[in-house]
Parts: C-alpha cells; sequence; structure tokens
C-alpha cells in the first residue's frame, strides 16, 4: 500500500493552488461549489482577521508526489464568558460564535475517491496527534461526507476535543418532471392556492424567463439587491458580503461556470 503522507500550506501555497485543488475536487464527492478553491480561497480573504485567524490548511501527499486530500481548516483564537481564552481549529469558511461571515455548507475534506477513506483517516489520526488548540469545532458539516462517517463509526479523536456544533435542516423544492406532475403531488388547498397566485401573475402581464450575459456583475448584484428589497425591505448582500459574492462570481465566470437568469 502507498504511504500518504502529510504536510502544511501556508498563505502563499494557499493562494496558488487553485490548479491543484480544483483537479483535486473534480477527482472527488466533495461539494463543488462550498470546497471549491474559489469560494474557500475568498473566504479566507474576505474573513479571516489577522492576529485572531491562523490558517491550518493540511494536505495529503501519497508517495508519488501526487496532491490526494486536503483539509482546509484555520484556528481561531476566542475569549468566552469574557476570560476563557480558547483556540478552536475549525473548517475555513464559517466561524462558529464569531463575527458574522459568509456561511458556508457542505464541509469536509477533500479526499481522491480512490484514496478517501484512508486519507481521511490519516487526516483525523493527524489532527488527534496535535496539541496546538483547545476544540475541533464541526460547524456546517456535510452529514453524508466520509469525514462524519468516520466520526461517528470508528470515533478516532480520542485525544481531541471537538464537537459537533448546531447542524441544520435545509429544504428543497424538486423540479424534475412536468410542473403538471409537481401539482398532482400537492394537497388540493395547496394546489388551489398555487393557481390564484398563477391568476395574479397573469393579471399583471406577460412573464418571461431569460439567461443574462455575466460581463457586467455590478449591475446584477444590484438588480439582485433590488428585488430582494422590494421583497424583504433590505439588500440580500452588503458590504464585505457583497464583496466576497462579486468576488466568487468573477472567479467561476472566468472558468464559464455562472449563470445568471431572471
Amino acid at each position: 500500500m502507498v504511504s500518504i503522507g502529510i504536510t502544511e500550506w501556508g498563505e502563499q501555497e494557499f493562494a496558488g493552488s487553485r490548479e491543484a485543488w480544483t483537479d483535486l475536487l473534480e477527482n472527488s464527492s466533495a461539494d463543488r461549489l462550498f470546497m471549491s478553491w474559489e469560494w474557500l480561497h475568498t473566504w479566507w480573504r474576505t474573513f479571516a482577521v489577522p492576529g485572531e485567524m491562523k490558517l491550518r490548511l493540511f494536505v495529503a501527499i501519497d508517495a508519488d508526489g501526487r496532491l490526494v486530500g486536503i483539509a482546509p481548516l484555520y484556528v481561531s483564537r476566542t475569549i468566552t464568558r469574557k476570560f476563557l481564552r480558547t483556540k478552536r481549529l475549525q473548517f475555513i469558511g464559517n466561524r462558529w460564535r464569531g463575527p458574522s461571515t459568509m456561511p458556508t455548507e457542505l464541509q469536509d475534506f477533500i479526499t481522491r475517491s480512490s484514496e478517501s477513506g484512508r486519507v481521511t483517516r490519516e487526516f483525523l489520526a493527524y489532527i488527534n496527534s496535535r496539541k496546538d488548540w483547545d476544540e475541533f469545532v464541526l460547524h456546517g458539516l456535510n452529514r453524508a461526507g466520509s469525514t462524519c462517517r468516520l466520526l461517528e463509526s470508528e470515533r478516532p479523536l480520542a485525544d481531541c476535543y471537538y464537537r459537533n456544533a448546531e447542524q441544520a435542516e435545509s429544504y428543497y423544492l424538486d423540479t424534475t418532471g412536468s410542473f403538471e406532475e409537481y401539482l398532482e403531488g400537492l394537497g388540493k388547498s395547496i394546489r388551489l392556492r398555487i393557481y390564484k397566485r398563477r391568476k395574479l401573475l397573469n393579471s399583471l402581464g406577460e412573464v418571461k424567463y431569460e439567461r443574462l450575459s455575466t460581463d457586467n456583475l455590478d449591475e446584477l448584484f444590484e438588480a439582485l439587491n433590488y428585488l430582494h428589497e422590494m421583497r424583504w425591505e433590505s439588500p440580500v448582500f452588503a458590504h464585505n458580503r457583497l464583496e466576497f459574492n462579486q468576488c466568487v462570481a468573477s472567479l467561476f465566470a472566468e472558468k464559464n461556470q455562472l449563470a445568471f437568469s431572471q
């Protein structure tokens, strides 16, 4: 069996790892958006606080020199109950009980699919052996990912205090099939309400759907915020959150992986 070594990347390696990171991500089961270099590097650049947050970006390299895993982590210094100083190891993308940031979902180690279990175990063993933080906070962890499964089945962090913090449920609408098929699966009263809303929309004139060019991102985000203010009386993105989303959108537009519609 080919051995796997764990090393650490600093800020410079993080900034220059886009191509290698993307190649690994495309050969893993990790989430393509939230665990992308574009999302996580932009989050770190936008929300990291110098002096309070220190990068802990662990990478797994096999004996052939191939990158087979990335554990995108950092340590934050916090004061709890006004006097307890705590060093928390966390995933890049969230700051548990800290200043508000752009939240990141479905977090996990990024591991090459053919080596996933072995690399994940190496990361957890490495974290278990380190003593330069007080607790490992798992916030926004992908419940279906290999890290969560191993933590629950094998409990490999015997020497490391960790907590699975504030799990959340999300809801989605399945848009496969036709609209008529969707209606058939609803109760009578809900179907009636939907039809009434369609009648209201029809009274307002023609409704059309169109894809928009992503050449001018500032205009697109202005339109998005305008719509959100009309509906909820506040912009959806402002200040550093707006800066973050504009940067992420720009990076994905470079790869022709961004779409806006109205």
